[in-house]
């Protein structure tokens, strides 16, 4: 396996921390990966192990605000921003993998992304959609007063900054945790800005209410037992597209399902829904 670290820079001059893993033979397509909120590109080495072992280079990135990119820790000025470092990732692909078709693929925030993404730019060359835990339905959703207050401070401080509440026992069962998890990771953050939970929120609702325009081959996966987002919508969103779209929960499993006991099925899965697209 071939690794690589570089940097590319944001439009609005932010450096983003950016990383990609080869196998060292033949490579059968790409896979365009964007990580979750609080934490960072590094901790999907094992996936891209099982994907690099399988034929496919992985290319990902840090968000603006976590990992190694510049930013302040949690926020994003606007979803465009989000929408902007995806295309970018997507650009650098084709320049780094040239000719390769490109899937795009995305974990719990990035999922709520890639799908957003997707639906905004249907004329995009996507060989495919990945999404895991996708950020659709919230397990523990705010009240509406919550709400509320979260759409006053968006006008008057949208940087403001609160605990997300994830904690390691959310995203995967206690024995991967102590496995998988390292007990102090530097790159890790607690932190989601006001305006950044408003844009998520309201793009989660925005992708259900236009699933049905969905246009690309789509893998949605889940979590049964997820304590962060709920399976529900995932296969809420499933039920409205109108193309091929396969959507599995796996029972047992936590949030991180690539990170999990049994996550070598979870890769198995994505492996084999790959293959069948490239």
């Amino acid at each position: 396996m071939i690794h690589n670290e570089f940097n590319w820079k944001s439009e609005d001059g932010k450096r983003i921390f950016a990383q990609s893993w080869q196998p060292e033979n033949d490579i059968k397509a790409v896979v365009c990966l964007v990580h979750g909120m609080g934490e960072h590109s590094s901790r999907y080495t094992e996936l891209a192990e099982a994907l690099t072992g399988a034929g496919f280079a992985i290319i990902t990135f840090d968000h603006r605000g976590h990992g190694k990119s510049e930013g302040i820790r949690g926020h994003i000025p606007d979803y465009n921003s989000f929408m902007s470092d995806i295309n970018n990732l997507i650009n650098e692909s084709t320049i780094r993998f040239t000719a390769k078709k490109k899937f795009l693929y995305g974990h719990s925030m990035g999922g709520n992304l890639v799908l957003n993404y997707a639906l905004r730019n249907r004329d995009k060359d996507l060989a495919g959609v990945i999404s895991t835990g996708a950020w659709l339905k919230l397990v523990n959703n705010p009240s509406p007063f919550m709400n509320f207050v979260a759409d006053v401070l968006n006008k008057i401080f949208p940087a403001l900054r609160v605990f997300h509440g994830v904690k390691n026992t959310d995203v995967a069962h206690k024995e991967a945790v102590e496995e998988i998890h390292p007990p102090k990771d530097e790159l890790r953050h607690p932190w989601i800005s006001v305006r950044t939970y408003i844009n998520l929120r309201d793009a989660a609702v925005w992708a259900m209410q236009n699933a049905s325009n969905f246009n690309f081959p789509l893998l949605l996966l889940h979590g049964g037992s997820d304590k962060v987002t709920l399976p529900e919508g995932s296969k809420e969103f499933a039920g409205f597209v109108k193309t091929e779209c396969e959507c599995k929960i796996i029972p047992e499993l936590y949030h991180e399902i690539h990170r999990d006991t049994g996550k070598e099925e979870v890769f198995a899965v994505i492996i084999n829904w790959l293959n069948k697209h490239i």
